[in-house]
């Protein structure tokens, strides 16, 4: 941090910031910086199936500290996608997964898309600026667009409702910290 700090002294670069799955990490580096910190790009703590963001203090940490927060995967690296199966490199529990699968059926039998409800639910939380959502093609860019730009129906709205208070809200947040690293060990 020092180092960029004196790049930043020097005009090379604007800002600094930080970035990493693990919301403890972020709060020390945060807290423990002798000097301060522009933003914080976090992913996948503010979905439908983890709201952590808030529940740690993370979002009143970056306030406190004038630090612009940078919300990522609304669709939780693709677990809100609606689609099966989950990729097989995706760090989240089978817990999890089943949980999200138990979704996108509830939402498939009542004619909702699990993905426009995951980005609704992400983008319409106004004390979070920016959220980034990925894209691999033109298809999924529309997409997006159309499920963040279009009005939820009274329909989907009830869907809404329904995974948050009696899917979600019950299990707790669905985080995977530290799964990529025991994994690597496992390996070694």
């Amino acid at each position: 941090i020092p180092a960029l700090q004196k790049l930043k002294a020097e005009g090379i670069c604007r800002y600094i910031g930080v970035t990493g799955y693990p919301l403890e990490v972020q709060q020390e580096i945060i807290t423990r910086s002798p000097y301060a910190l522009d933003t914080s790009l976090t992913y996948c703590h503010y979905t439908l199936s983890d709201t952590s963001l808030f529940e740690t203090g993370h979002v009143e940490l970056c306030k406190r500290k004038n630090m612009c927060l940078i919300n990522a995967a609304a669709l939780a690296m693709g677990l809100h996608q609606g689609k099966a199966p989950v990729p097989d490199w995706h760090p989240a529990s089978d817990t999890t997964k089943a949980l999200c699968s138990e979704a996108a059926s509830y939402c498939a039998a009542s004619g909702v898309d699990f993905a426009k409800l995951a980005l609704h639910f992400t983008t319409s939380e106004t004390k979070l600026a920016s959220t980034l959502v990925s894209c691999t093609t033109e298809l999924e860019l529309q997409a997006n667009l159309s499920n963040v730009l279009d009005p939820l129906s009274p329909k989907e709205e009830q869907a809404l409702a329904y995974l948050r208070e009696q899917v979600f809200i019950p299990k707790g947040p669905q985080m995977w910290h530290g799964v990529e690293l025991r994994s690597y060990w496992e390996t070694v």
